[in-house]
C-alpha cells in the first residue's frame, strides 16, 4: 500500500491528461528504439490550444500521426464509452499507425494499467476495452456516434481519391457531434480537394469558432539544424532566404540555412522539387508545388518562376481573342487573349454556369474589348432540339451579334492536345488577378488514380475540366499570323 500523500500525487498525476501522455506511453523512434513518448513543443501547443475542429498543415516528420494516436488512446483508457477513428491514406498506413502506435503503447503500459482497463488487440482493425471504448482504424469511416476522428494525410487521399475524400466530408465528418475531438493533419498537395478548401476556409475564418488551423514549418524543428556544414549557397539560394526575410520576416540561423540546403539539392536530384510541399516555410508556400498527377503542374510552375504571371493592363490597340468551352446548363468558360508581338497575353477569364447564350455575349459586350476571333468547340455546330427552331449555338451566337467565329475541330487524340498546350504555355503571359480562377484550372487540370494499375491513368473530369478545354481551343485553334505566313493555315469553320 502507498502512503496517504504518495497517493494524492498518483492520484494527481493520473487525473492529469498533459502528465499521462508525458509518463505512460512507449513508442519506437526513428532509430528503432523503444522509447518513452514525450510532447514536442508543436505537439504541446496543438493539445494547449485545440478546438473542437483541428486542422494541421506541416512538414515532414514532426511527429503528429504518432501523438494523435496516443491523445485517443489515453482518451479511450480514461474515459468510458469513448469512439475513436482512425482514417489513413491506405490500408498499409492503417496497419502501421494500428499495430506501431496503438497496440505497442497499450501493451507496454505498467501491467496495473492493463488490469484495470483490459483490451482485445487480437483484430487487425479495432481494439475494443473492457470500458466499453474502442479505437477504430481504416481507409474510409462511417458512424453514428464518434467522439474522437483523426485524419492523416487527408490532402493525399484528397488527390488520388476524391471519392474517399467524399466520404470522409459526407460520412466521418458528419458522425462527430458538437463538442467532440476532430484531428485532420497532413502535408500540403497542391491548390485541389477537401484538404486545401478546408485550410482556405478556416484561413478565412468561414467555419465557426470551433475550428482552428494550425500550421507547422520546418524550421520549428529543433533537430532541423546542420551546425557544422560549410555550404556555398548559390545565387537563387541566397533569393529565396533574403525572400524569407525580407517578405515573411522570417530570420533563419546559418545552421537552419544549411539544413534546408542540403536537403532542397537532393530533393532537386533526378529533376523534382517537393521541398515546398514536405518542408515548407510559410502556409501558402506549402501549396505551391505541382499537384501530384497534375498534367500541367511543371509548365505552371515555370510560369511563376519566369514572372509571366503578374499583372498587367489589356493593349486598347490590339484586337482580343476568345476561347470557349461551352455547356447549356453546364459551365461555360471564356478565355480573352490579345496577340503582341511574340507574346500570347491572357488578359481576362470568365466562367458560369446555367446561363443561356444571350448572357455571354452581353458579358461580351460589356468588357472595353475591341474582338478579333471567336474561338468555339466543335460540337457548337450541332442543332440544339430543345430549341422550337433547332438552330445550332453557333447560330444563336451569330445571331446575337457576334461576328468572326471559329469552329476548332475535334481533337483526334487527348494526348495530344495535351502536348500542344505544353507547348503553347511557354510562350505565355496571365494577369494574375483576372486569369485566377483559369490559372486554377489548368493547374488542377489531373489524372485519375487507378489502383488497380498502380498509377495515374485518364483525365479526372471535375471542374478543372471547363477552362483547360476552353484553354485547348487556343493551343489546337489558334494561329498567329506569323505562322500562318510560314504554311500553316486555320483548319476552322468560319461565319461572319
Amino acid at each position: 500500500m502507498f502512503p496517504s500523500d504518495v497517493k494524492d500525487k498518483l492520484k494527481a498525476c493520473f487525473s492529469s491528461q498533459e502528465w499521462r501522455l508525458n509518463n505512460l506511453y512507449y513508442i519506437i523512434d526513428r532509430e528503432g528504439k523503444k522509447v518513452l513518448f514525450k510532447c514536442r513543443p508543436q505537439q504541446k501547443m496543438l493539445f494547449d490550444d485545440m478546438k473542437d475542429f483541428n486542422i494541421i498543415l506541416k512538414a515532414r516528420q514532426l511527429g503528429f500521426s504518432t501523438a494523435i494516436c496516443i491523445y485517443i488512446l489515453d482518451s479511450c483508457l480514461f474515459k468510458s464509452n469513448v469512439r475513436a477513428a482512425i482514417i489513413t491514406h491506405t490500408r498499409e498506413d492503417s496497419q502501421f499507425l494500428f499495430r506501431d502506435k496503438i497496440k505497442f503503447a497499450y501493451n507496454s503500459l505498467p501491467a496495473m494499467i492493463k488490469k484495470q482497463v483490459q483490451a482485445d488487440t487480437n483484430t487487425s482493425s479495432v481494439v475494443y476495452f473492457s470500458n466499453n471504448s474502442n479505437i477504430r482504424v481504416g481507409t474510409s469511416m462511417r458512424s453514428s456516434t464518434l467522439n474522437i476522428l483523426h485524419v492523416s494525410e487527408l490532402g493525399k487521399i484528397s488527390v488520388k481519391y476524391p471519392e474517399k475524400a467524399r466520404e470522409i466530408k459526407t460520412g466521418a465528418f458528419n458522425a462527430i457531434h458538437d463538442g467532440q475531438k476532430v484531428f485532420v493533419e497532413s502535408t500540403a498537395e497542391g491548390k485541389v480537394g477537401l484538404f486545401y478548401e478546408l485550410c482556405k476556409a478556416a484561413e478565412n475564418n468561414t467555419l465557426g469558432n470551433n475550428v482552428k488551423m494550425f500550421f507547422f514549418p520546418w524550421h520549428d524543428n529543433p533537430d532541423y539544424r546542420l551546425s557544422n556544414a560549410k555550404l556555398n549557397l548559390t545565387d537563387s539560394e541566397r533569393e529565396y532566404f533574403d525572400r524569407l526575410k525580407t517578405v515573411k520576416e522570417l530570420g533563419l540561423t546559418m545552421p537552419q540555412k544549411y539544413w534546408y540546403v542540403n536537403k532542397w539539392r537532393k530533393q532537386r536530384l533526378g529533376g523534382g522539387d517537393s521541398m515546398h510541399q514536405e518542408y515548407p516555410s510559410y502556409p501558402e508556400e506549402a501549396f505551391e508545388i505541382p499537384i501530384v498527377g497534375a498534367y500541367f503542374g511543371k509548365e505552371i510552375a515555370k510560369l511563376y518562376d519566369e514572372g509571366r504571371i503578374t499583372s498587367f493592363s489589356h493593349e486598347p490597340s490590339v484586337p482580343v481573342n476568345t476561347f470557349w468551352d461551352i455547356g447549356y446548363n453546364d459551365t461555360t468558360a471564356i478565355w480573352f487573349h490579345q496577340r503582341i508581338g511574340l507574346e500570347d497575353r491572357f488578359i481576362d477569364y470568365y466562367e458560369q454556369n446555367g446561363e443561356v447564350l444571350a448572357h455571354y455575349v452581353k458579358m461580351l459586350t460589356n468588357k472595353p474589348y475591341v474582338y478579333g476571333g471567336h474561338f468555339l468547340p466543335h460540337d457548337i455546330k450541332v442543332h440544339d432540339i430543345s430549341r422550337p427552331d433547332r438552330k445550332s449555338r453557333l447560330e444563336v451566337l451569330a445571331e446575337l451579334g457576334l461576328r468572326n467565329l471559329y469552329v476548332v475541330p475535334k481533337a483526334k487524340d487527348l494526348s495530344n492536345s495535351v502536348e500542344m498546350i505544353r507547348e503553347v504555355l511557354p510562350s505565355c503571359w496571365f494577369e494574375k488577378e483576372k486569369c485566377a480562377d483559369g490559372l486554377s484550372a489548368l493547374e488542377n487540370y489531373r489524372k485519375t488514380w487507378s489502383d488497380a494499375l498502380d498509377r495515374f491513368t485518364k483525365p479526372f473530369h471535375n471542374w478543372a475540366s471547363n477552362g483547360t478545354d476552353a484553354f485547348r481551343m487556343f493551343a489546337t485553334g489558334y494561329i498567329p499570323e506569323l505562322k500562318k505566313s510560314k504554311g500553316r493555315e486555320r483548319q476552322n469553320w468560319k461565319t461572319v
